[in-house]
């Protein structure tokens, strides 16, 4: 790319030649990949920048990774019609994600493939889902939530994409994960960027129907493609000026941070939950809950969260309560099997009929997402319950009260009906007791400083 052009119709006379931005001579993606001489058995990828002299625009940087699906017995590729695939969103192959600036942590994410997919169902669109999904393979489970095998189009396609050891390449922009790169759209200078990359396990990895054998993932390559500026020589004088006289610039962002709960047991029907935070401004709060067994199990996905039957929400956040009318939801119970259709009924001694409006509804304004086609959320009422009940609190309309506070305490109040227990296709009860966990994604506003140094930049986290 040698120019870029910048065409305002609103603005411009549409018989007037379009204003032309030179200021960039080229742009340019420049590769550094993983020096590991055996990915296959790597559990840590660092990806390092070399080139400390170039102007580098994370915004449209990414790790590319490439990997394959084999069988854990012999390393054989699975036969085509073997139902094995990913689970759901390629952030999903980590534990844990770290960003470093000049060996400073700036975030570090774990379960980065559960931030991921809360992100992306609350803030994406489906049209976004169509064009630009399969690169980082979000490719959203659907079904009834019981089978999460049939019926699940979104798996019948990642099967197709992996099936017979086919090589799998996601595209992971770093500003999907890292807000400090997605709040801060410009070019740095002087910064050596590291990013380790933790691998997840491959039970975790792994997505398949009951009776079919393990598998295991190999990853045959991984990569951070840097984007890189390469300014025309009167703005990079421009530049140099700028950064060898010390001037400073604030830099916002908005962090996310996932917390995960203590293992509560299935009777639990009153789960404590409090979380502290030091930095930061809370502005918004998500919160899911995983059975125990969803972990380390190929036979389930963590990318499909349970509603735990969970009657009423609500969170004390410094002593203030949000919100202030506590969220009821009734779940209802799938007790009546025909025709492989469910039918769900009110709990069993709940007088009130199945509703979890509020909270659906919560979930689509929270992004602007309402009932306009072109621009609904991704997650439809019946998914709500059966797949991806997310449930968002938003403190941002009274932070203002806080003034400067720096310590926040948040307490967590969720009452569930019943004991929480295995989805199950059988008509006759519900299933087995299960153990299960709560967490909670929270984003806070975060603020820094941007100084020059001696031509080089440097950033005060």
């Amino acid at each position: 790319m040698t120019t870029k052009s910048i065409v305002n119709p609103i603005l411009e006379n549409v018989f007037e030649k379009p204003s032309i931005d030179d200021s960039i001579e080229s742009y340019e993606l420049l590769e550094y990949t993983e020096r590991s001489t055996s990915l296959a058995t790597t559990k840590q990828f660092i990806l390092i920048n070399q080139d400390l002299d170039t102007y580098q625009y994370l915004f449209d940087s990414y790790v590319q990774a490439n990997a394959r699906l084999v069988r854990a017995d012999d390393g054989e590729p699975f036969a085509a019609d073997t139902q094995i695939a990913f689970v759901n969103n390629g952030w999903s192959w980590y534990k844990q994600v770290d960003l470093f600036m000049n060996d400073q942590l700036v975030e570090c994410k774990f379960n980065p493939g559960i931030i991921s997919n809360l992100i992306i169902l609350t803030e994406k669109s489906p049209s976004w889902a169509a064009a630009s999904g399969s690169l980082p393979f979000f490719i959203q489970d659907s079904g009834d939530g019981v089978n999460i095998i049939l019926g699940n189009a979104g798996f019948l396609e990642r099967v197709d994409r992996t099936a017979e050891g086919r090589q799998v390449a996601v595209k992971l922009m770093l500003r999907d994960m890292f807000g400090f790169v997605d709040g801060n759209k410009m070019v740095f200078r002087g910064i050596k960027w590291t990013l380790r990359l933790t691998r997840e396990s491959d039970a975790n990895i792994i997505h398949k129907a009951l009776d079919e054998d393990p598998g295991k993932v190999i990853f045959e390559k991984i990569s951070l493609w840097m984007a890189t500026i390469f300014p025309n020589p009167e703005i990079e004088a421009q530049l140099n000026s700028m950064t060898t006289r010390g001037d400073v610039n604030a830099l916002t962002w908005t962090q996310t941070e996932l917390i995960q709960s203590e293992l509560f047991d299935a009777t639990q029907t009153r789960p404590q939950f409090r979380i502290t935070l030091t930095s930061g401004i809370p502005e918004r709060m998500f919160i899911i809950g995983i059975l125990q067994d969803q972990f380390e199990n190929q036979d389930k996905t963590l990318m499909i969260w349970n509603n735990l039957d969970i009657e009423s929400v609500q969170a004390r956040l410094n002593n203030l309560q949000y919100p202030q009318e506590e969220m009821l939801t009734n779940f209802g119970k799938i007790t009546t099997q025909h025709d492989a259709v469910f039918i769900p009924t009110a709990s069993k001694g709940d007088a009130g009929a199945e509703d979890y409006c509020r909270a659906h509804l919560d979930l689509l304004r929270t992004a602007d997402h309402m009932t306009d086609d072109d621009i609904g959320g991704l997650v439809a009422y019946n998914d709500f319950k059966n797949l991806f009940p997310i449930f968002v609190i938003d403190f941002k309309h009274r932070k203002s009260i806080f003034g400067s506070v720096q310590t926040f305490e948040i307490e967590l109040r969720i009452r569930l009906r019943s004991t929480v227990t295995q989805p199950t296709l059988s008509p006759a009860g519900p299933g087995a007791p299960s153990k299960y966990f709560l967490f909670v994604l929270i984003e806070s506003m975060r603020q820094s400083k941007l100084m020059g140094v001696n031509q080089r930049m440097r950033v005060d986290i």
